[in-house]
């Protein structure tokens, strides 16, 4: 529990110093942390297999022919961290009928919706400890979500303006393949970009967070054949002068996909530390 009020202590400290956490949790949550009640939709946040038995045994126009057609179920639940919870005493042994499946749908939509109550209640905690954690209340879950982990799409015009060239143009060649691949690339390839040029995959909501501007720079090689070289501390990207546009994605969806790893956070990995000098 102490950890969970770590996280909270760490969002905290995120939301006053402008800092970005790269942190994924479901809307659910987010949810629970301002004070906002759940309703059985947001299970699908959680469990989209669960979300979608509980709307077919809770569906109103069920009938008992229809029932039997659906996967059997026992009064028992399969917990986030893969436990099986029964949902009643002896539930395990005991199979939903159609009789019993308003109760059913009741147990486990409660246990879904409370299953994170403790943990987030020490997140709380934890976020108490650093900012009014009265005032959450006044904001939306999507909006604190934002202030402590960035917005969760990659805007490409917001990144241009926060770019400092460095040796470049805007208007050189190069340059211009490099954003409208950007522009052409989802969202999801826009998060691992950002991911490869600064260790984490959003961006700050807002400009005046932007205490360290992306940096595009000139290569130290130029041909078809190199990388391009990130430097996650600096926030920057060694950019070479590809021929078209064609091998400038190529050459970044190569880098984005296949090196993840911030620079040499895996080295200590691979030394022996009894060896002699």
């Amino acid at each position: 529990m102490s950890q969970f009020a770590f996280i909270g202590k760490f969002m905290g400290m995120a939301m006053r110093g402008g800092h970005v956490l790269n942190l994924d949790l479901p809307p659910a949550i987010w949810r629970k942390i301002v004070g906002m009640p759940l309703t059985r939709a947001d299970i699908a946040d959680i469990n989209t297999l669960t979300f979608k038995i509980l709307e077919q045994y809770a569906n109103p126009n069920l009938d008992e022919a229809a029932f039997s057609e659906l996967p059997t179920q026992r009064f028992v639940t399969l917990s986030s961290d893969g436990r099986e919870v029964e949902l009643l005493p002896g539930g395990g042994s005991m199979t939903v009928t159609f009789a019993s499946r308003d109760e059913y749908v009741r147990l486990e939509t409660h246990y879904r919706l409370h299953e994170f109550d403790v943990a987030v209640a020490q997140i709380r905690k934890g976020l108490g400890a650093i900012v009014p954690v009265h005032l959450l209340s006044l904001f939306t879950a999507s909006e604190v979500e934002t202030l402590i982990c960035g917005a969760r799409e990659v805007d490409v015009e917001f990144l241009k303006r926060n770019t400092e060239y460095q040796r470049l143009r805007p208007t050189d060649q190069h340059v211009k393949f490099f954003w409208t691949v950007l522009e052409e690339m989802s969202q999801k390839e826009r998060q691992m970009f950002v991911r490869f040029v600064s260790g984490q995959s959003r961006l700050w909501s807002d400009e005046k967070d932007f205490l360290m501007k992306f940096k595009l720079m000139p290569s130290q090689v130029d041909n078809d054949q190199i990388l391009p070289v990130s430097h996650t501390c600096f926030f920057s990207l060694e950019l070479p002068r590809y021929s078209s546009k064609q091998v400038m994605r190529e050459k970044l969806m190569y880098s984005i996909v296949n090196c993840t790893a911030i620079d040499a956070d895996t080295v200590a990995d691979n030394l022996d530390w009894n060896a002699e000098e």
